[in-house]
């Protein structure tokens, strides 16, 4: 695991370049801690920061130059099946000097190409190459988009890098926040690829290769235009479920369960390759445990798992997970988290989280992380479980408004409903339901009734802000972080319909941000076996009634962990990685929000006076605002740092 920094500036010679990438890689240390190192010739600087896992030799050193010396590679990531390639390579003539999976990666590319060579990867990265002879760099992100990949054109300068304060050192960059975006963290707590916090800095998608071609003069300011920017797709959520379509699973489901088995314990080995000390993240919930059984399956001495637990019962699963791993008999560690340990962290949120994150977990995520890092350099976690194999309440939630008969003409009948009748049923409900009704959620209403195709269904029953006319001063218009060109087939099944959104959307820039966050600040490397594509590919085959079926979600990943867990220790209440924040934001935590809500920084891109409202409504217990306060809160503390 490591960290890429670099720039394109034809205007800078070659001393400015070295310290100024210095300054950049200084700024990402915590994600390779263990080397550093630049490739500078003429315009182009590449900078890599290594976490050393696998090969510990100077071999491994990056960015690394092709034997050819055609190509210069900065990768961060892994290459589970690298020992595999390496022996095809080998057998078709490559020699090599040690045993990184960076050096089979670059050797891979020059056999076939960097598409060709990504499509033959199993695993998680992003890397940038360049071409000395063509003149061309390319940028790629994994499938999922586990690995983090920042760009954009500054002052006539191309400057790119694993997280965003990397860019922020180089002198051209300028922190202009685009506001769609900000609309967008607030109505869904995250901010979705291709889009980022500064209005002029790009994500790479997952599953894509940015190709751009630079022009032969030097001399000029480096533009877009001028690069011709090309991005192509080389895996697709899309494609890969409509196939499965077009060419379903035809066994039963045993024999599902039996071939789920056989891909989860190749996932597992591969991903347990390590020449450092690897533990896992341990729940104690369907994911995690099933990682952990197959981890115990195939280790030969206690392997080492991690969880921690809160002092508030509704929120403490630390007890699940201990007895599980009593049962796998692996080495257990748990930790209890108090109220005072989240004002500490709080303070370094905005340092972790180079980009405002909306998703109150990252606190526990990064928690647990420290935590394990006291032991191990690599940890396995079963994050991906629910989005591969449909196990989340809201999709049947979705489910049965799309299903609804008569939808639209209730939506019409709810809309034109006078403000007082409005009034008038949400205190009735109040009263009935025990909790404070509002005219937004009216309005939420009315539109998950008049959604016309699923995909708009999904898109309101992700949001968590519901208020974002009242929330920001200026209207935007990028209301939506979902936008399929070509559903066909899967406008047909809500459920595949609203995984694939959050597969594209929700899993790469909420789940896979925070976790690579809070894990590349300890400098500790995280694996998802669940993310092995060839699982996902497999998912998309099932009918189903294999992956959801009443109230059981995840059904077949569930039948594959009873094989080797009794069903008593892992079936219960699903559960988020949450804290018990609805509390502690009246008591504990008034004084840094009321602070932060009292800042003048962000009045102009959002209205502080109805934020400080909600607040109030919430202090008072009036309303549970935990969720749509957390964005607005980690935002304006992202301001105070960065702005």
């Amino acid at each position: 695991m490591c960290g890429i920094a670099g720039f394109i500036d034809p205007l800078a010679d070659e001393a400015k370049s070295a310290a100024f990438l210095e300054r950049m890689l200084n700024r990402i240390a915590h994600r390779g801690p263990d080397d550093s190192g630049a490739w500078i010739e003429g315009d182009v600087a590449i900078g890599h920061r290594r976490l050393s896992i696998i090969d510990m030799s100077p071999f491994g050193h990056q960015p690394m130059v092709s034997d050819d010396k055609r190509y210069v590679i900065a990768f961060n990531g892994e290459i589970y099946n690298h020992q595999q390639l390496r022996k095809e390579l080998k057998a078709a003539g490559r020699r090599f000097r040690g045993h990184s999976d960076t050096e089979v990666l670059l050797a891979l590319i020059q056999e076939c190409g960097l598409e060709s060579a990504v499509k033959r990867c199993i695993g998680m990265f992003a890397i940038v190459l360049w071409d000395r002879r063509e003149r061309t760099l390319q940028f790629a992100r994994d499938r999922f988009g586990e690995k983090p990949l920042y760009y954009g054109w500054y002052g006539g300068a191309l400057l790119f890098g694993s997280e965003l304060k990397a860019l922020t050192e180089h002198k051209n960059f300028v922190r202009e926040v685009d506001p769609e975006s900000v609309a967008l963290l607030l109505r869904f707590g995250y901010i979705p690829s291709p889009y980022s916090v500064y209005r002029h800095t790009r994500k790479l998608r997952p599953g894509t290769i940015l190709t751009l071609r630079l022009p032969q003069e030097r001399d000029e300011p480096l533009t877009a235009e001028k690069c011709a920017p090309v991005e192509s797709t080389y895996w697709s959520h899309q494609e890969t479920i409509l196939h499965g379509l077009e060419k379903p699973f035809s066994g039963s489901f045993d024999q599902a369960v039996e071939e789920l088995e056989y891909l989860l314990r190749d996932a597992v080995r591969l991903q347990m390759q390590a020449d450092v000390p690897l533990g896992a993240f341990l729940s104690g919930g369907i994911d995690s445990s099933t990682i952990v059984a197959f981890m115990q399956q195939l280790s030969s001495q206690r392997v080492r798992t991690y969880s921690i637990g809160f002092d508030v019962p509704s929120h403490d699963e630390a007890e699940c997970a201990t007895r599980v791993a009593q049962y796998l008999g692996t080495d257990h560690v748990v930790s209890y988290v108090r109220s005072a340990d989240v004002l500490n962290v709080i303070p370094q949120l905005p340092l972790m989280y180079d980009e405002p994150l909306g998703d109150s977990s990252q606190i526990p995520t990064y928690l647990v992380a420290r935590l394990a890092r006291r032991d191990v350099t690599v940890s396995l976690s079963g994050d991906g479980g629910d989005e591969i194999f449909c196990g989340y309440h809201k999709y049947r939630l979705g489910e049965r408004f799309a299903r609804l008969k008569g939808r639209q003409l209730l939506a019409v009948l709810v809309g034109a409903l006078p403000w007082s009748t409005i009034q008038s049923i949400a205190s009735r409900l109040s009263r009935r339901l025990g909790r404070k009704l509002t005219v937004a959620h009216f309005r939420t209403l009315s539109r998950l009734l008049a959604g016309k195709r699923f995909q708009d269904i999904a898109a309101v029953v992700a949001e968590i802000g519901k208020d974002l006319e009242m929330l920001m001063p200026t209207r935007t218009t990028r209301t939506t972080a979902f936008d399929l060109e070509r559903p066909g087939a899967l406008e047909a099944s809500y459920h595949r319909l609203a995984m694939l959104l959050d597969r594209e959307s929700y899993l790469p820039d909420d789940i896979l941000t925070k976790v690579d966050r809070a894990t590349m600040a300890v400098s500790l490397e995280s694996r998802a076996p669940l993310l092995d594509h060839r699982i996902a590919e497999f998912s998309a085959r099932l009918p189903m009634s294999f992956l959801v079926d009443g109230g059981e979600t995840k059904r077949v990943l569930r039948h594959v962990l009873y094989r080797k867990v009794p069903r008593a220790l892992v079936d219960r209440p699903k559960r988020g990685f949450e804290l018990p924040l609805t509390e502690w934001l009246k008591v504990e935590l008034r004084p840094w929000a009321t602070e932060l809500l009292a800042s003048r920084t962000c009045e102009d891109l959002l209205n502080l006076d109805y934020c400080r409202s909600l607040f109030e409504l919430h202090s008072e217990g009036k309303r549970d605002l935990t969720l749509a306060l957390w964005p607005i809160l980690g935002f304006l503390a992202w301001a105070e740092e960065w702005l």
